[in-house]
């Protein structure tokens, strides 16, 4: 997006998408973004970290500057219309009915989509994601699940940390640690397994071991990521199952 200037003769680059005439980054002398990680509210000039999450700067705006934020809601919805023409066109008028477990499977998958990539669960209100959805499901009537219903599958979601160890006497085990967002919104951690493990830690050991593991305590459908270490049986090791892999951040440090 071209370069502009604001009242204080700075010559600003808008954000992308809705937020555009809200938040700026700041060039320098040449042009170029004079921080890339930071950007300014136009409104009252609040600096924010930036990482391409718009989370915090919506909140701002809609706690801070809340005319504003409204004049945006209301932008939103006049654009409902045209997304529904939209998606007329491209159903070809057709209906086909959506089964009940294609509705579950889309609503575990959204919940986990949302979970994994740290997007806010109002996303399920964006009238642009519902017409995607029901141009590829091919029904004009298909309706997002409600933030409450993405709410409580996400506190059904487990996402274990796990480790090797080896005791004094040279007996190996591994640790498992269950962690999940209670019902409040509040992180639980239980320490769910210490087992001795007899077999080498091969990739192909471990991906059965955490499978069997998961089919044993029937969290198998529940769990969407798993972290370890970095060591390479681990991320093998987890690759050959149908989970993702978090990196261990202390490892990693």
């Amino acid at each position: 997006m071209a370069a502009a200037t604001n009242e204080s003769n700075v010559s600003v680059k808008h954000l992308n998408g809705k937020l555009s005439k809200h938040f700026v980054f700041k060039l320098n002398a040449d042009g170029k973004v004079d921080e890339g990680d930071k950007i300014y509210c136009v409104h009252c000039n609040k600096q924010f970290a930036f990482r391409g999450s718009n989370t915090s700067l919506t909140y701002h705006l809609q706690h801070k500057h809340p005319l504003k934020y409204q004049q945006l809601v209301d932008s939103e919805r006049k654009m409902t219309p045209q997304i529904k023409s939209i998606t007329n066109l491209f159903t070809c008028q057709s209906n086909k009915p959506v089964s009940e477990k294609v509705s579950a499977d889309l609503k575990v998958a959204i919940a986990h989509w949302i979970a994994s990539s740290g997007r806010p669960t109002a996303i399920v209100e964006d009238a642009g994601l519902e017409a995607v959805l029901r141009i590829v499901l091919q029904n004009q009537t298909y309706t997002l699940p409600s933030r409450r219903t993405i709410d409580t599958v996400i506190g059904e979601i487990i996402a274990p940390t796990t480790d090797f160890w080896t005791s004094t006497n040279n007996e190996s085990y591994c640790g498992i640690t269950g962690h999940w967002i209670g019902s409040e919104w509040k992180l639980t951690s239980v320490a769910l397994a210490c087992i001795n493990v007899e077999e080498r830690h091969t990739a192909d050991n471990v991906a059965s071991f955490y499978e069997e593991f998961a089919a044993t305590w029937n969290i198998a459908e529940k769990i969407s990521c798993i972290v370890t270490d970095s060591a390479r049986n681990m991320v093998a090791a987890i690759g050959r199952t149908d989970y993702s892999h978090i990196p261990c951040i202390a490892h990693c440090l």
